[in-house]
Order: C-alpha cells, then structure tokens, then sequence
C-alpha cells in the first residue's frame, strides 16, 4: 500500500538490505538447488530457515521499537520465521495463507509443512486467506476463522481509459495464462478437450496458452500426439501490461489447476469482461466469490466436462454474457487497491487492540 514502509525478508545468496520508494528489503542468504528433490529439498528448505531467521533478527533488531507488526506470505517456512521474530520482537504477527501447500506437498515435504503452519497459525494474531476453500481449511484444521481477500486485480490494467478492442478472425480463442507447469496446471487435459471440442462447435477454435515454464515441450509433444499442434498457440511470456491486449483477443478464458479455482487470473479474465471456465478438483467446494453458472464455470477436472463446458458458451451468446457481466461486478470489488486497504485496516485494528 503506497505510503506504508514495509519490511520484508527475502532470500539472495549475499546477506544484503537496501531501500527503495519507501520499503526497507531485506535480503538473507538462501540455500537453493533446482535439483532437489525430497529429503534434500527438505534440507535445503530447513538450511534457507535457520539462515533467513538469523540474519531476519540480526537486520530487524535495531527496528525493534519502530516495528507495529510481523507480516508472513505464507503459513509454512516463512510463517514459522515470522513466529520466532513474534516471539523476540514481541510484536503481533499476521499471515496470509495463499498457495495451497496441504494439497500440493507430498511425503516428507508436506509432513514438515504441516508441522510448519501448525506452528505458525497457533501463533498468528491474524489470518488472511485467498481463497474460500483455504479459510474453511484453516478454520476446521486449527480453530481460527481466517479473513477471506483475494488475490485481486491491477484496476490500472484492466479499467479506466485502456480499452482493448477484440481481434475479429474466422475462429474462436482459448486462451490460459500462467506457468506452464504440469505439477500446477494439467494443461495436458486443456488439450484433451481441445481435441474433442472440434466436434463440438461449428467453427474452428484455437487454443492460446500464454506464458513460460518448465514443461512447455512435454506440451508441445501432447499436442503433436493428439493432432492439434496446429490449433495450439504456445505465445510464451509476455509482460503483465500487455495481458489485457491478450485477453481482449479472447473468446473464453479458461483457469485449469489441480486445486484451487481461484488465483489472479481468474480476477483478471472477469476484469477483461471474458466469460470464465475454471476445470479442476475443488470446482464444488465454493459457496462465495465464485458462483458456479453465475459468473463462471465450474467443472471437473476431466477432458470431456471441460469441452462441453467451452462448447456450451460458444453455442450459447446469452448465457456467456451473463456470466461475463457477473464475472465483471463480481471483480469490481476486488482490485488491489481495495484489498490493500481492507487489509491495511485489519491489521491497523489489531495493533491498536495490541497496545
């Protein structure tokens, strides 16, 4: 939030701190590999721990007094950081939950995690959540009802004076955006139903997948084995502020994860006014925010549902302009600014309560 200073600690291989626009950071040495796997991973991630905490104190010591509060990222490894400077500084922490680490660790990794957040959120003052599923989690996992904000949208990107035209072209687009990362985005069942959306439509759809990763040749090749390289757009990373032009050359929008239905870009295709489909495993677990065939789409994670589901809105006009015009009101209220202010005064509440 502009305005506020900020102290953050991050992770650089030379212990480092430098100031900028008004936010202190803070850099300890890390430990990483990108080879790393299971125990070592688990080494590695508990090395990069003990490194950030010391050097966290030795750097924020001296800010003790002027400190009103710890903020952690995450409930896990950071968390546990925050914890100990909670405890030395004596200043409330507060922790935002984001990425789901209970579904997505395994074996050692999601053990030592578990123990992690258990730590951190019986030692947190308060607790964000971006998404719906992972409040409900927390609060039935460890008794603490976190406070739902989402990820939100750029309002600057995707509103005011900037108006993208759409692209008129003699076929339909798909378009996703993010990290082409199998382990995330089963991007392998988006082409699946691309193959079986051919005799779903009466025009020819292109799929658009935007943005770089580590399996984009694993993609490369299931399209190849499954007939449709030739529809298959593969534009790699592009920068954030060119995301909307994208997004405005789009017929639907489509998020596909192996958890949760929501993250930034789903916030962003209802900004652009796209009509949304979000395939995966959590997809009837949400109650708030997102409403199933309101101002989204929400199926299963498998091929067939996904398809029928594109199919259904690029056969039906009516149905995917109401989903675009909820989708739209639903992301109005929930800009980056909007959530920083609500957060700014949750956590301004709870140091006023803590003096």
């Amino acid at each position: 939030m502009k305005g506020s200073v900020i102290s953050l600690i991050l992770k650089n291989l030379v212990p480092m701190k430098t100031e900028a626009d008004g936010v202190t950071w803070i850099f300890p040495p890390a430990f990483r590999s990108r080879s790393a796997r299971g125990f070592l991973k688990a080494v590695e991630g508990l090395l990069s721990i003990a490194s950030t905490l010391i050097f966290g104190a030795i750097f924020l010591l001296p800010y003790g007094r002027s400190l009103d509060v710890i903020y952690s990222s995450t409930a896990q490894s950071q968390g546990l950081i925050g914890s100990f400077l909670r405890a030395l500084l004596h200043r409330p922490l507060v922790v935002n939950y984001g990425d789901p680490a209970f579904a997505r660790d395994t074996s050692l990794v999601k053990r030592i995690d578990r123990l992690l957040e258990t730590i951190t959120i019986s030692k947190s003052d308060l607790v964000f959540a971006v998404d719906p599923v992972i409040a409900k989690y927390v609060l039935t996992e460890y008794g603490k009802a976190p406070i739902f904000l989402p990820n939100g949208y750029d309002a600057e990107l995707f509103g005011g004076t900037r108006d993208y035209a759409a692209t008129q072209s003699g076929h339909k687009t798909i378009t996703f955006v993010g990290k082409m990362d199998l382990s995330i985005y089963p991007l392998e069942v988006l082409l699946d139903a691309l193959r079986l959306l051919r005799n779903k439509v009466p025009t020819s759809v292109v799929l658009r997948l935007i943005g770089s990763g580590p399996d984009i040749a694993q993609l490369k090749s299931k399209a190849t084995q499954l007939g449709v390289q030739r529809l298959v757009e593969f534009v790699g990373l592009v920068h954030h502020d060119d995301v909307p032009r994208w997004l405005a050359e789009s017929d639907i929008c489509v998020h596909i994860t192996n958890d949760m239905c929501t993250g930034i870009k789903v916030a962003e295709y209802m900004a652009a006014k796209k009509p949304v489909v979000i395939s995966a495993p959590w997809w009837n677990r949400y109650s708030d925010f997102l409403e199933n065939g309101v101002n989204c789409v929400m199926v299963p994670l498998h091929a067939q549902e996904l398809a029928a589901a594109i199919a259904d809105l690029l056969s039906n006009p009516l149905t995917a302009e109401r989903i675009v015009k909820n989708g739209s009101a639903t992301a109005s209220a929930w800009t980056w600014d909007t959530i920083a202010h609500k957060k700014m005064a949750l956590i301004e509440e709870l140091t006023r309560r803590k003096v």
